[in-house]
């Protein structure tokens, strides 16, 4: 299970996954416990922009909720 990986990282932290690594619960752990984190969205992902802080071509940064079908996070995320 990886919650055992994150003893030896600071809280505040910046992580970046795959999408192995995917997943609601694990993503909605890690914001409660003050971590920050980069991934790609899975293909069928469904999320909300709540802001955006700037767009240009093809670069969007933006705070979004995320959701799908079975499961939604509780906290907001940054989308850079």
């Amino acid at each position: 299970m990886p919650f055992r990986r994150l003893q030896s990282i600071q809280t505040g932290a910046l992580l970046l996954f795959d999408l192995g690594c995917f997943s609601f619960p694990w993503l909605d752990y890690l914001t409660e416990r003050g971590y920050f984190y980069v991934c790609r969205l899975r293909e069928q992902s469904r999320y909300q922009i709540a802001h955006i802080y700037s767009q240009h071509e093809q670069v969007l940064d933006a705070l979004l909720w995320l959701g799908c079908e079975t499961h939604e996070m509780r906290n907001e995320v940054e989308n850079s």
